[in-house]
């Protein structure tokens, strides 16, 4: 006998609802577990599925998708595959009747699924496109408004994918920036654009070796990723320029930013691979490591060309890039190049934390192509020993048995003369037998400002430059001056040893305590 297919009685109680569409075509063979119709109540759309496999065979009275529907409603019948009944023998359906017949083996079409303004008769509902609860509460989340959304699911379905997808690839899009910017959020803000690989962090957990570790910690991150997650915590707009492969990590690396509020509209899809790094954390005496498998990443594989850079530069102030993005394929120093070269025509200042990776390229090759570049650099930022390395200037001679202040004043002074940098700002890390010491100094036409030594306690020193890059950023966007300017960011970079992760989630307010003379040893209650 076969199985009857009747409208339930749902969960949420439901009564009633407007049938929305036939997820199986009228004759196909099913699978038990398989999707067989869904219903749209006023709470939550609904799928029902096949609780056994055979033919399905739509009801004659069966309703057309947007019909009213009551529980108990007969919508067809499921037939074992060796007792199905002709197809000329069953009464005709009006919606089976519509559906071109073609061969078993064919897959069907999805339904026509068109949005429709709400109606004031009662009598009659209105035809709306089907979709998912989860993907209904993200569109919530994300304020996209999804009846703008094509779906990709049977019989034209929204899926949470979908609505994500829109935020960067449908109207969908165009409608929440629209609502960003009539809410004033957007409006006055300087903005920055980041340019850099965004890649995903596997860490070995509670300070495991590599060789003993059964399991790791996602994250996503990224240098420049980094510092823009900085400024949009201290209230300005970032926003990220990058290649992931457009499958679900990629995907899992937007959604990361995202969620901070980093802009990703920017970031290309393509390529089949996602940069990753590995982290053993470690503890003293011994040192953290970190194992790149970035060869052949999106990112690696960008050329010239490819970005719209007059497109992402127009309107904002800023573009920062770090050591790391020229140092991972051969075509992308003259990305970076291409992207310079527009902003120094659109008068957007470029800044560079030069980030120097030795299990990325040697010093030698990183000198080679770094330094061409540092004619488009307004600010740069860095420590004694990648300077030195990288672009070959250090304290000299005279420098020897100087403290290492006095230092890298020096090297700041014989920076700026050489390269014409307005800004020269460098970190400075410093042990002693009872606490490290963390402080930072700014050169620029004004003079040289030194910020205090912060003891800093490393409970993640991962991103700790990258946070500072961020807040420096920060303050000469809102016009800090240069002792100011030193301080803040210095204590910024200090917050970040105390945070786990590569983001540095502080406020500015937060930052601000610290110069102040927070120290963090009262409990806040």
């Amino acid at each position: 006998m076969p199985i009857e297919i009747i409208v339930p009685r749902l969960g949420w109680s439901m009564e009633e609802g407007a049938f929305v569409a036939w997820l199986k075509k009228d004759g196909e063979l099913v699978k038990a577990g398989e999707a067989l119709f869904s219903i749209e109540g006023d709470k939550a759309v609904q799928e029902i599925e096949s609780i056994d496999s055979g033919i399905l065979r739509i009801a004659a009275n069966a309703p057309k998708p947007g019909d009213s529907i009551k529980v108990g409603q007969l919508l067809g019948h499921l037939y074992a595959a060796n007792e199905a009944p002709a197809k000329a023998t069953l009464p005709t359906n009006p919606l089976s009747a519509e559906r071109p017949t073609g061969a078993k083996t064919s897959k069907p079409k999805p339904a026509p699924v068109t949005a429709t303004p709400p109606t004031t008769d009662s009598s009659t509902t209105a035809v709306r496109p089907a979709i998912s609860p989860r993907a209904l509460r993200v569109a919530a989340e994300l304020g996209v408004d999804w009846t703008a959304v094509r779906g990709t699911g049977r019989t034209g379905r929204i899926r949470e994918k979908d609505i994500r997808a829109a935020i960067s690839n449908t109207p969908a899009r165009a409608v929440y920036a629209a609502a960003q910017r009539s809410s004033g959020s957007n409006d006055g803000r300087p903005k920055a654009v980041f340019f850099g690989e965004i890649l995903m962090r596997l860490a070995a957990p509670q300070h495991e070796r590599f060789v003993q570790a059964r399991s790791f910690e996602v994250r996503y991150t990224g240098a420049e990723a980094n510092a823009a997650v900085s400024l949009v915590n201290f209230g300005l707009e970032a926003f990220a320029v990058a290649a992931v492969p457009n499958h679900e990590l990629g995907q899992a690396c937007l959604n990361y930013l995202q969620q901070v509020g980093v802009n990703t509209d920017h970031v290309a899809r393509c390529g089949s691979r996602l940069g990753t790094w590995y982290l053993e954390v470690g503890a003293t005496p011994r040192p953290s490591k970190v194992i790149y498998d970035r060869a052949g990443s999106a990112f690696a594989e960008l050329k010239p060309g490819q970005i719209d850079w007059e497109t992402i530069l127009t309107g904002k102030q800023w573009l920062h890039w770090t050591g790391t993005a020229p140092a991972l394929g051969p075509t992308l120093p003259d990305v970076v190049a291409e992207a310079c070269t527009t902003a120094k025509r659109l008068g957007v200042k470029v800044s560079c934390d030069l980030s120097f990776r030795s299990k990325l390229w040697s010093a030698e090759t990183a000198r080679r192509v770094m330094t061409p570049l540092m004619r488009y650099v307004d600010v740069l930022i860095g420590n004694e020993e990648h300077i030195g390395l990288v672009l070959g200037v250090d304290a000299g001679k005279a420098g020897v048995g100087l403290p290492l202040v006095d230092r890298c004043q020096r090297i700041a002074k014989t920076l700026r003369a050489q390269f014409n940098f307005s800004n020269v700002a460098i970190t400075m890390r410093e042990s002693t037998d009872s606490e490290n010491q963390w402080q930072c100094l700014l050169a620029n036409q004004h003079g040289s400002f030194t910020s205090r030594a912060y003891p800093v306690a490393s409970i993640d020193r991962i991103g700790a430059g990258d946070a500072f890059s961020g807040a420096l950023i920060y303050t000469m966007l809102t016009g800090m001056a240069g002792p100011e300017a030193i301080e803040f960011a210095a204590a910024a970079g200090c917050l970040k040893h105390s945070i786990h992760g590569d983001f540095n989630l502080v406020s500015r307010d937060e930052v601000l305590a610290v110069v102040q003379g927070e120290t963090g040893h009262r409990v806040q209650r």
